[in-house]
This record gives structure tokens, sequence and C-alpha cells, in this order.
């Protein structure tokens, strides 16, 4: 999945074709992506603020590994790529993707464990 921002314009989810996804319903590894993509942009979009950059957009791609082979099914693997529109400096870019991801808390909890608690409605 990735998500595209544009100066002054709100977020625009996409396939990895790059189609826009107009309609909600995805598969439920392309929610996990998505959300991860929007936490990273959410995070850039803070730090763009915070430092009065200006960044004329960035688009996050997010893509994951399924192994089959795990036992209890699950992805192996999801990995980031921010692309920025600007030709920003070297050292800059490092930065920003850095911070990006230590202030994704999605990322954060699919980095270390997490309990997942079934309950039922009573």
């Amino acid at each position: 999945m990735i998500v595209k921002k544009r100066y002054r314009e709100i977020h625009t989810l996409h396939q990895t074709t790059g189609e826009e996804v107009k309609s909600p319903i995805l598969a439920p590894i392309e929610y996990l992506e998505a959300s991860v993509a929007m936490c990273i942009a959410k995070t850039l979009d803070f730090l763009d603020v915070r430092d009065g950059l200006e960044l004329s957009g960035y688009d996050v791609h997010v893509t994951s590994t399924s192994d089959q082979k795990l036992k209890p099914r699950r992805l192996s693997e999801v990995t980031v790529t921010i692309d920025f529109i600007d030709q920003l400096d070297q050292e800059l870019e490092e930065k920003l993707r850095v911070k990006a991801k230590r202030g994704c808390v999605i990322g954060h909890t699919l980095e270390y464990p997490v309990t997942v608690t079934l309950t039922a409605l009573e």
C-alpha cells in the first residue's frame, strides 16, 4: 500500500500498482499495510510542521511478506520506503526516515509482542 501526501492536500491511499483506493474494502493485510503507511505519514506531517520544512510531498510505500511456514501463519516482514518529492539533503532525509519510524506507534506494536485478547459480548 502507498500513502501519498502533497503540500496542503489530504493523504490518499493507493495500491502498489499506483491505482488510488476509492473503496474502503481491502484485504486484512492491506489494512495493516495502510495503517503502517498512514502512521509514518502522520509522523512526517508532524515533523514537517514542527521543523518548518514545508515539504512538497512524499510517498510512503509499505509491503509485507507472509511466511507460509510460520505457525500460526503470520507476516514475517513489513518493509517501508519513503520517497520525498523534494531534493533533500541526504542527512535530512535519513533523519526524517529515522524519526518517522521512531514516532510510529503501529510500527512499534508490530515490532514487539502484543497480546490480542478475544472477549465475548455480554
